[in-house]
């Protein structure tokens, strides 16, 4: 592919979870006019700037999937990635990347020492160039663990090229002795676990940043005991959380000397370029609690542009400028400590095999 990925392949890491920007969701003491916005509040009286951030922290904190006899989470993300090629105003290049994908999560006995999950998910992709469809991916993933074995089935499909090739199919099955397991072993699996972008809630939560609450605008809607908290963010914001959270990624305790100032100078790079070609057109968080001081839902929506002039090149010797559009949303929703029960398929034709090192 002609274009470049340097921008967009840190904004999709921190969008799409399975990353380290961490949110701290405390109290806040600065009022709108120190924390760049004030409080809408709905529904069921007034809700205080600190008394929206108040229950969202203690949703985080009471949301740890350890702390939990049973647990569920769905997952759905959709993201459009549209990219175009202009020289002198004239149309040369435009690819449409779209990415969806529904995962569940589902486990039970996290307290005893025989739990059971289940982990699906569906990522469906596709991409187009200039108006034609080029490649397209349908993938269904299973993973299952129960009585000391896990167990993997992965169904897939492919395309390359345009409608009129034909697929290609493949399928595996696996299952692997992991021997015994309890349920908070489990728990730690699962908090670990990337299929799809699913992320489980003590990812999101951290004492690293608080720009969130101090900068966002808040809408807070009450009904009864449940609250829903919307964190509608500008760019200066936005741009502060990539920084924090990029700054989580690319700095460790074991990099060296000479390492540190190379991070530091690609990342204050990186922060320079956002603030001169992002258009930020929004990016909220929405963040729901029941009465019980659970999470019910984590979503973020965004829709991002951004706009890249190039020197001169073979491909293009008069220069050419590339306007990106990143936009779509990732909704998780979660549910604790409710009666079900996991109906496992016929392992019968799962062939023994490593699925994890």
């Amino acid at each position: 592919m002609k274009r470049k990925r340097m921008l967009w392949l840190p904004l999709l890491a921190l969008l799409l979870g399975g990353c380290s920007v961490d949110f701290d969701f405390g109290p806040t003491s600065k009022d709108s006019e120190g924390g760049g916005g004030g409080t809408t509040s709905q529904t069921g009286g007034a809700v205080s700037r600190d008394e929206a951030n108040s229950r969202v922290t203690a949703a985080f904190t009471n949301s740890d999937i350890a702390d939990a006899t049973t647990y569920q989470q769905t997952t759905l993300q959709e993201v459009t990635d549209d990219t175009k090629e202009y020289v002198n105003d004239a149309l040369k290049y435009h690819v449409v990347e779209n990415t969806n994908s529904n995962v569940v999560v589902k486990a039970t006995g996290l307290q005893t020492d025989d739990p059971v999950a289940k982990v699906t998910g569906e990522p469906l992709e596709d991409m187009t160039e200039d108006g034609v469809e080029t490649y397209k991916l349908i993938d269904n993933r299973e993973f299952y663990y129960a009585s000391e074995w896990i167990y993997y089935h992965n169904a897939t499909r492919k395309r390359y090229g345009n409608p009129e090739e034909p697929f290609i199919d493949t399928e595996v099955k696996l299952k692997q002795h992991m021997g015994p397991t309890n349920g908070q072993q489990l728990v730690e699996g699962l908090e670990g676990f990337d299929l799809g972008d699913a992320p489980v809630p003590t990812m999101f939560i951290g004492s690293e940043l608080d720009v969130l609450q101090q900068t966002a605008n808040i809408t807070a809607t009450k009904n009864g005991r449940n609250i829903t908290v919307i964190y509608s963010i500008n760019k200066d914001a936005f741009i502060a959380m990539m920084e924090s959270g990029l700054r989580g990624i690319l700095f460790s305790e074991e990099m060296t000397s000479e390492e540190r100032p190379e991070a530091e100078e690609f990342l204050q790079w990186y922060v320079a370029l956002l603030e001169e070609v992002l258009d930020l057109r929004e990016y909220k968080i929405t963040i729901g609690a029941d009465g019980n001081d659970h999470l019910t839902q984590v979503r973020a929506d965004f829709e991002l542009i951004t706009t890249m002039v190039y020197e001169p090149s073979e491909t293009y010797p008069k220069g050419y400028t590339q306007v990106g559009k990143l936009s779509g949303f990732l909704d998780m929703k979660p549910k604790f400590n409710e009666e079900f029960t996991i109906t496992l398929p016929d392992f019968s034709d799962y062939e023994e095999g490593i699925i994890f090192e």
